[in-house]
């Protein structure tokens, strides 16, 4: 099961999954024993894959654009 996979089938509301998604991710990177100078860029590394995993299951779309749009670039439309 993907990361992507997991975290939605916890959470499909977009700010939880979100959060979710980064937690699984940073817990990866400190696992894996990267350096906390990486960590940042595995997270935005997974992002798009998140972002066409929640498109195909076509749950919950709009929020999750919406939530990543102003949490990551600060877009409030």
């Amino acid at each position: 099961m993907s990361i992507c996979n997991w975290s939605q089938r916890a959470q499909h509301h977009g700010l939880l999954y979100t959060l979710s998604l980064a937690s699984i991710v940073l817990c990866v990177c400190v696992c894996s024993g990267k350096p906390m100078k990486e960590w940042g860029a595995g997270l935005m590394n997974v992002l798009p894959r998140a972002l066409t995993y929640v498109e195909s299951q076509g749950r919950d779309v709009d929020d999750n654009k919406r939530v990543w749009s102003v949490k990551l670039h600060g877009n409030l439309s």
